[in-house]
């Protein structure tokens, strides 16, 4: 019998983020693809966000973070605003150091 774990392959997320007052309104706010090997390093990677914090270990990296399903995701830039950091790449540099 064939063991699924290790199975490689390309599992792809949609991740948006736009300020928390115009989710509905304004959808062209920002889109990012995500590409992990598999649903784990996606799950694992998702976990990360959830409990990331800034620098001082005390303040959540982000306000709203949503999981519409495995591959869609979602996140509130309402934090970040009049701030350069909008990409999650650039909020994670920023904020956490990774």
């Amino acid at each position: 019998m064939a063991n699924n774990l290790g199975i490689e392959g390309v599992y792809h997320v949609y991740i948006k983020w736009s300020p928390t007052g115009d989710v509905g309104a304004d959808t062209a706010i920002g889109r990012t693809h995500l590409t992990f090997r598999n649903r784990q390093t996606a799950d694992e990677f998702y976990r990360f966000l959830t409990t990331a914090t800034d620098t001082s270990g005390k303040n959540p990296v982000f306000s709203l973070l949503v999981r519409n399903g495995p591959q869609f995701w979602y996140f509130d830039v309402t934090p970040y605003a009049g701030s350069s950091k909008f990409s999650l790449s650039q909020i994670l540099m920023e904020s956490v150091g990774v």
